[in-house]
């Protein structure tokens, strides 16, 4: 996947609070995605919530290299936001990513089959 792309279809899941399944280091994974930004050395990486999968024993924070994530699929369930992680993960985001999208131009992904759209507060998440 291109990283524009991806970039797009992350921070897009941030706007809209969806559940990402993606494939990362030879296993799925299941997260709740909740900051997009680059590290000092411009990696784009994703802070997320991960309840499912191998790394350690989920749920909890983790910190993923975006352009490793693959097969990058919403899974049709929404998420409330939790509080903000730990500082040694937020710390290591130096430019949160400059989101496209706004309260007054919604990145317009079509509702899932019987939702509807929610009011929604800041797209994305800064640290």
């Amino acid at each position: 996947m291109h990283n524009e792309t991806r970039s797009t279809l992350l921070s897009a899941a941030i706007a809209v609070r969806s559940e990402l399944q993606f494939h990362y280091h030879g296993a799925t994974r299941i997260a709740h995605p909740h900051c997009l930004g680059s590290t000092t050395d411009g990696t784009l990486v994703v802070i997320a919530w991960q309840l499912d999968g191998r790394s350690g024993d989920p749920p909890g924070w983790r910190l993923y290299n975006a352009d490793k994530m693959n097969r990058l699929t919403r899974t049709g369930r929404r998420f409330d936001p939790l509080p903000s992680p730990p500082y040694k993960l937020a710390g290591l985001i130096r430019t949160p990513y400059e989101s496209p999208f706004d309260e007054d131009h919604p990145f317009d992904l079509p509702p899932l089959a019987g939702q509807q759209r929610k009011s929604r507060g800041r797209w994305l998440r800064t640290i």
